[in-house]
């Protein structure tokens, strides 16, 4: 009977390395990205207005679909 290239105990210690492995990797991560910006604190001014710029850039992106749609329901009002 052949066995398979990978012995089950060979896997569980390959696997629990990749996952050290990755975690370290993870840990790097977030001590490079995550702490960037400890101690600044965004006022609500700067909140707001990214808020507003976001609002406007998806209205913006959703419009023709909204008016397409409302058209179309129009239409369908009036055949029946």
């Amino acid at each position: 009977m052949e066995r398979n290239a990978c012995e089950f105990d060979t896997c569980y210690e390959s696997h629990h390395s990749i996952r050290g492995l990755r975690m370290a990797e993870e840990e790097a991560f977030d001590e490079r990205y995550l702490n960037v910006n400890l101690g600044k604190v965004l006022s609500s001014l700067i909140v707001f207005v990214i808020g507003a710029i976001s609002k406007i850039i998806a209205t913006f992106c959703t419009y023709p679909y909204t008016l397409l749609r409302t058209r179309q329901q129009i239409k369908t009002d009036k055949r029946q």
